[in-house]
């Protein structure tokens, strides 16, 4: 026999050895606990522990998600006031409409301090409107203010939430302004329109611009987290825009037409038609008196004079026909 199949055998043999002692041992383990069921299990406590720095992590996690949540209750909190809004601006306007009915109604009052008690009552309304639309801003900024370090779906629905209702409010006050426009438009005052316009077009820009930059970011998360609500008030927003413009425009054009008017009437372009005018009357009145006193030929000398200062006087002509 070689020396190399000497080891080979020797190998095979200690292999078999291992193997036999291994199946005895298993047969002994498997003899004790069959004897003994209680000690195969171990006990709760002793069943996948959990390690110290374990326990820490879920503890920081937790501790974590009661802050956040915290923050996100005192975010809540801090919009409430936004559902007062609405009512607040129902009051205004109809207390406006109560005043303006008043003044009218008010026999004492004469027509001119009328007319002044309606103008403050205007201008007091329209103020009211834009500390209203001031008031949902700081609102807006407060709740934003605590949302800026928190990020999550339920921090973002509720962003959507408040959004979608400041835009309403806000739009619903430039409606306002903007119909306070049109009521000035229709007295004539253009010049005041068009600043009262101005004021609704603001507002409508601002909404604009905030529902932009919350699309935005929302579309930086993914494509399919834009909100539809927000794109649909965005859209009229938008379209409300482009109608205060029209407005302004249509503003601008009234002004104009009145300056050419007042350049191309009479008094411009004849600045002494005037006081011609009156001259002319008297020397009427003069040789109508004349002719009565049958004085004819100064009579026929006044009514020379008029037509020379109005070739197209008809009372003259017939007068010296007559």
């Amino acid at each position: 026999m070689s020396i190399k199949t000497e080891k080979l055998v020797f190998m095979v043999l200690c292999v078999s050895i291992l193997s036999f002692y291994l199946t005895a041992q298993d047969q002994k383990e498997g003899d004790e606990k069959n004897a003994n069921p209680a000690s195969a299990v171990k006990p709760a406590d002793e069943v996948l522990p959990l390690s110290t720095d374990g326990a820490t992590f879920l503890t920081a996690v937790n501790d974590e998600d009661a802050a956040r949540e915290k923050q996100m209750d005192a975010a809540i909190e801090t919009v409430i006031p936004l559902n007062a809004m609405s009512g607040k601006i129902d009051t205004i306007i109809s207390d406006y409409y109560d005043t303006v009915a008043k003044i009218s109604k008010d026999n004492s009052i004469v027509e001119q301090d009328r007319d002044e008690q309606k103008a403050g009552a205007f201008n007091k309304t329209l103020k009211a409107l834009e500390g209203a639309s001031e008031e949902i801003d700081a609102v807006t900024a407060a709740c934003g203010d605590k949302l800026k370090s928190l990020d999550s779906y339920r921090i973002d629905h509720l962003k959507i939430r408040v959004q979608e209702k400041t835009s309403v409010l806000k739009n619903r006050i430039a409606r306002y302004i903007k119909q306070f426009a049109e009521q000035t438009y229709a007295d004539g005052k253009f010049d005041k329109a068009i600043v009262i316009a101005g004021l609704s077009e603001k507002i409508y820009s601002d909404t604009s611009k905030n529902l932009d930059d919350l699309q935005k970011m929302l579309f930086g998360k993914g494509p399919s987290n834009r909100s539809d609500k927000i794109e649909a008030i965005n859209n009229y927003t938008k379209r409300e825009i482009e109608l205060c413009g029209k407005f302004e425009d249509k503003c601008n054009a009234e002004i104009k037409a009145v300056e050419f008017r007042e350049k191309t009437s009479l008094e411009s372009v004849d600045p002494g038609r005037a006081s011609r005018l009156t001259n002319i009357d008297e020397n009427l009145d003069r040789a109508a008196l004349l002719i009565k006193n049958e004085e004819y030929m100064r009579a026929r000398d006044t009514l020379e004079r008029v037509l020379m200062k109005d070739p197209y006087n008809m009372k003259a002509a017939r007068m010296l026909k007559g």
